[in-house]
């Protein structure tokens, strides 16, 4: 099976973002489905935190969360697979110091 350039991203971003998490001191749960609203689930001192992976791009300065992402309250976690870099809002990535 082979998988679109965007697939490979996301997934290249779903690992990275889990390393990140990781780092941060979070415990990091996946969805191995790969389909759904929610790509990871993050747990940190009793906080849940459902996270959408989403590859950095400019088209993300909206919430562009689906009815049932905002339902089930998912959060955005912004991936820069080039720079390295994760931010929780497009406003906070550009808004860093490079």
């Amino acid at each position: 099976m082979s998988y679109s350039r965007s697939t490979q991203r996301g997934c290249i971003a779903e690992r990275m973002a889990a390393n990140w998490l990781w780092s941060q001191g979070y415990e990091v749960f996946e969805n191995i489905s790969h389909i759904g609203p929610i790509d990871l689930i993050a747990l940190k001192d009793g906080t849940i935190i459902k996270i959408d992976v989403k590859v950095i791009n400019s088209k993300y300065k909206d919430d562009l969360r689906s009815d049932v992402q905002k339902e089930l309250d998912v959060k955005y976690l912004f991936v820069d697979i080039e720079g390295n870099a994760f931010s929780w809002s497009m406003e906070e990535y550009y808004a860093r110091p490079l």
